[in-house]
């Protein structure tokens, strides 16, 4: 397969469904690709949003499901398949190339990347044992944690969410954090650190984790000041914060390409960023103290008209 579109939309979260939605109704031809379910990040999130536009409160699936039927009524063609990179081509008409996995290729003459942010990682011994502890959701069906001994890794604002949303279930939960200042809104740390079963160390780093035989997970601890420890718990949820991810990119595109010292591309105000044709919207283009869902869809529909004008100045 090698077809051209006129914009090709990489990722199907907020940002991209955002913007698909504003090309349909400029009447604007373009192409969804999505390695995975529509709805991005939101997939991941259980219980409630608060911050949508119209909405006093909205369940996460339910936005999810939304989105895909309007997709649908709007007659946006979706590609579920992976991305392998993205390279610059000299006819101006098909500039971009995104070689696909199996050896696929499409061409589009505006680029919008719209692939969020991934978890975080460690890198230290042990994580591949617990992949799910960057995933797993404390607000849908917290009830898996009754009973158990949670430790929580992060001092940010999913960290405090996540130790309230196991308060009236866990055992005990112990934060781990690096710094003695948490970076989480104010009033989520009083009141989580306010329970008796919540133990924070600060000052600590998580070195290794390990499991024993009958299933507990051993993570060493490195404090500051003291020697190191193993503490034994039954769940671990590691919470560092989420990194902007950009697809793999050619030589030419990736040197061209204008980052932020936090890793997001650097957007103009319609999602343009320093290489022409080629636009940013959401989380993959936004510092992490602004990222929402709200805000990741506003910047999709921003992205989706300054194509769309950009594509009618050149008619």
């Amino acid at each position: 397969m090698s077809e051209t579109y006129a914009v090709v939309i990489v990722g199907g979260g907020a940002a991209g469904i955002g913007a698909a939605l504003g090309l349909a109704s400029l009447g604007i031809p373009h192409l969804l690709v999505e390695r995975g379910e529509l709805g991005g990040q939101l997939r991941a999130v259980g219980g409630l949003l608060r911050d949508i536009p119209g909405a006093e409160e909205v369940e996460a699936e339910r936005l999810c499901n939304l989105w895909r039927r309007r997709l649908r009524a709007e007659g946006t063609p979706v590609l579920r398949t992976e991305v392998a990179y993205v390279d610059v081509q000299p006819d101006p008409e098909a500039r971009y190339a995104l070689h696909l996995a199996g050896n696929e290729t499409l061409r589009a003459r505006f680029l919008l990347l719209a692939t969020g942010a991934l978890p975080r990682r460690l890198g230290i011994p042990g994580e591949d044992l617990v992949p799910e502890a960057y995933t797993l959701s404390t607000s849908r069906n917290p009830e898996r944690f009754a009973g158990l001994h949670v430790a929580i890794v992060g001092g940010g604002d999913r960290a405090l969410e996540g130790g309230l949303n196991l308060l009236p279930h866990a055992r005990r939960i112990t934060l781990i954090t690096r710094s003695r200042r948490l970076r989480g809104r104010p009033a989520w740390a009083k009141r989580l650190l306010s329970a008796e079963h919540v133990t924070w160390r600060p000052e600590t780093r998580l070195t290794r984790i390990a499991r024993d035989a009958d299933g507990t997970l051993l993570l060493t601890l490195a404090p500051s000041e003291s020697p190191q420890e193993v503490l034994r718990v039954d769940a671990l949820l590691l919470r560092l914060g989420m990194a902007a991810h950009v697809p793999p990119l050619g030589k030419a595109l990736a040197s061209a390409l204008e980052r932020r010292e936090d890793g997001s591309l650097r957007t103009g105000e319609g999602g343009e960023t320093s290489l022409a044709g080629v636009y940013a919207a959401g989380d993959v283009a936004t510092p992490p103290p602004f990222r929402s869902v709200a805000n990741a869809w506003a910047q999709g529909l921003r992205a989706a008209k300054a194509i769309a004008l950009a594509l009618w100045e050149r008619q």
